[in-house]
């Protein structure tokens, strides 16, 4: 998994999106995922923050209970790159091949760029590999997904605000 590593001191903005989440987190039921807390904070929804931030939470799992408890991934992935992972999953198992990008922008009704920059996520993550001129599941992919796996339950108040319960 490509979750480890170092990566020095957090910048400013992924500071900001940590204390949020933990703020969020101290509350009952509340898993708030990365992006959320970044569209809460008014950030763009940059794919590096989120790594990054994701990384940072991985190298310390006792930051939060909930964070030990459902693992990095559930609070990575957008709700996008979880129905994507669980239309992997689902078709890994049943044929073991996984479908084209083209395949699943239709059965997802996501666009083609959109499956593909989720594919990049899940492989970044060490979710797929690539194998030859495709990609595959790894071997602990549902090992990696944690507790959690690629649910999720979000919530939106009439405020805007928006954050995922368990």
């Amino acid at each position: 998994m490509l979750l480890s590593g170092n990566l020095g001191p957090l910048l400013p903005n992924e500071k900001r999106v940590v204390d949020f989440l933990r703020a969020e987190w101290e509350q009952d039921f509340r898993i708030t995922t990365i992006q959320q807390a970044a569209d809460a904070l008014g950030l763009p929804g940059e794919d590096s923050l989120r790594l990054r931030v994701g990384r940072h939470l991985a190298a310390d799992p006792g930051l939060n209970s909930k964070l030990e408890r459902w693992g990095p991934v559930a609070f990575i992935l957008t709700e996008e790159e979880k129905l994507l992972a669980r239309c992997l999953q689902r078709q890994g198992r049943t044929t073991g091949a996984l479908p084209s990008s083209q395949e699943l922008s239709e059965v997802l009704g996501q666009s083609t760029a959109a499956v593909d920059a989720g594919l990049e996520i899940l492989m970044d993550l060490g979710l797929l590999v690539r194998q030859a001129d495709t990609c595959v599941l790894a071997k602990d992919f549902e090992e990696q997904a944690g507790a959690l796996g690629f649910n999720f339950h979000t919530v939106l108040l009439e405020s805007g605000e928006r954050f995922n319960v368990a």
